[in-house]
């Protein structure tokens, strides 16, 4: 999404915003700002996600690593963790719909 669809959207929950750099398009004379929104998995109270196997609450830039499933991205405590969860994520997953 653009910068201004961004602002229109406001505060949305479950969904980080991620700017992606700035895209050429075709019939637009200057590149644009464009940003990903990335669905969230569970978080705790403090707002830190939760990893989805252990249920221990991750600090996102000191995670082991994050795995996308059904366009959900959760975060990891451990390889081990992400491991047993991309084995089986519908093991981990039931209880996010």
């Amino acid at each position: 999404m653009t910068a201004a669809t961004r602002d229109a959207a406001g505060q949305l929950a479950d969904v980080e915003l991620r700017e992606r750099g700035r895209w050429a398009f075709r019939n637009v004379g200057e590149p644009v700002e464009v940003y990903a929104a990335i669905r969230q998995g569970a978080r705790s109270a403090a707002g830190l996600p939760i990893d989805p196997v252990c249920r221990m609450a991750v600090e996102p830039w000191h995670s082991a690593g994050r795995l996308t499933h059904q366009g959900v991205e959760y975060c990891f405590c451990s390889l081990g963790c992400a491991g047993a969860f991309a084995q089986h994520p519908a093991r981990y997953t039931a209880n996010d719909r």
